[in-house]
């Protein structure tokens, strides 16, 4: 089956990808084989995996409903405390499906990206993505007196909501981060999806 894939990749894809990353432990929720796939190793992959640390991993959250009997309440209480404030502080999380708030998120997640240190894409890159995924994700954005002061970007297949992005012009966000975070689970399992991916 990987064979098939890369061939398919290799067919279809490789003239317009500059890079390819397949990630065996999205395909499930079991545990992530520690041995290299000989087809990804003949074909060029690095295989990535610390037996120590055992990353890289995705946390894949299983949904069910309702949310606040399911999910939410299984959550640490000083967890549900911190978000129930950001929405007590006057926090309103809106569903941006338009991308009205498109430039405000490219500018908070490339300056997340850079607080980390790591390689941002450019402007033309990230508006590239939301227009190629028009359709198929959605932004949330916490407003605060009505500015933007978070941006979460999720994308969707018919089974999972991959929460991908999380930007803010400030590291402290009071909490307001968990609030979008909450506000795209809750979505997400009230639209019958079967996982939220949190990433790595």
């Amino acid at each position: 089956a990987t064979s098939r894939l890369l061939e398919y990749v290799d067919t279809h894809c490789s003239r317009r990808c500059s890079s390819f990353k397949l990630a065996e432990a999205a395909a499930s929720v079991g545990k992530l084989s520690e041995e290299p796939t000989a087809a990804l190793v003949n074909r060029g992959f690095c295989f990535r995996y610390d037996r120590a640390t055992r990353l890289p991993c995705n946390h894949v959250l299983p949904l069910r409903q309702p949310f606040e009997e399911t999910i939410w309440r299984e959550w640490p209480r000083t967890h549900r405390q911190d978000i129930n404030k950001a929405a007590r502080s006057g926090v309103v999380i809106v569903q941006d499906l338009e991308f009205k708030y498109a430039e405000d998120f490219v500018g908070m997640a490339r300056e997340t990206v850079e607080r980390h240190r790591a390689r941002s894409s450019t402007r033309d890159e990230f508006m590239l993505q939301l227009e190629v995924f028009r359709g198929k994700a959605k932004l949330f954005v916490a407003l605060l007196d009505g500015k933007p002061i978070v941006t979460l970007l999720c994308h969707y297949t018919p089974s999972t909501c991959y929460l991908a992005r999380v930007g803010s012009h400030e590291k402290d966000t009071n909490n307001a981060n968990r609030l979008c975070y909450k506000t795209a689970i809750e979505d997400a399992c009230n639209a019958g999806l079967r996982f939220a991916d949190l990433g790595y």
